[in-house]
């Protein structure tokens, strides 16, 4: 099985599940995921394969990404905030509360700094 995403690592939303038709069909009915999944538009078909496209002819760009997910994380903890041991160009950041991470997103969007909060059922709930 081949199984992807679109939603970060392509600057789309969505992914993809690539086999045996049986076990493709029973991902799509059993893995909870599955309640946030649709179809692709032709946009975002057009967003993945140009993204594709860029990283074949253009590597410096996944080079400069790795080096700022990088500088990132180590802003993240310097200032105090856990960003869950990602070493890949996705960098989470633990926030805490659902409350307060929506409020830390609104400060981020207010300042100018697009992230998109995950909050749950789409991500495990903290405890915090």
């Amino acid at each position: 099985m081949i199984i992807g995403t679109f939603s970060k690592s392509f600057a789309s939303v969505g992914g993809f599940v690539s086999g045996p038709k049986a076990v493709v069909n029973y991902v799509k009915h059993h893995a909870r995921p599955f309640i946030f999944t649709a179809a692709p538009s032709a946009m975002q078909v057009v967003i993945t394969l140009e993204a594709l496209r860029l990283m074949e002819t253009e590597p410096e760009h996944r080079e400069r990404v790795r080096k700022n997910a990088a500088h990132l994380r180590g802003g993240m903890a310097d200032l105090g905030f856990d960003t869950l041991g990602s070493q890949s160009q996705i960098v989470p950041v633990l926030v805490g509360p659902d409350e307060l991470t929506v409020v830390f997103w609104k400060a981020l969007w207010d300042a100018g700094i697009f992230t998109t909060p995950v909050l749950p059922p789409g991500c495990r709930r903290t405890g915090a």
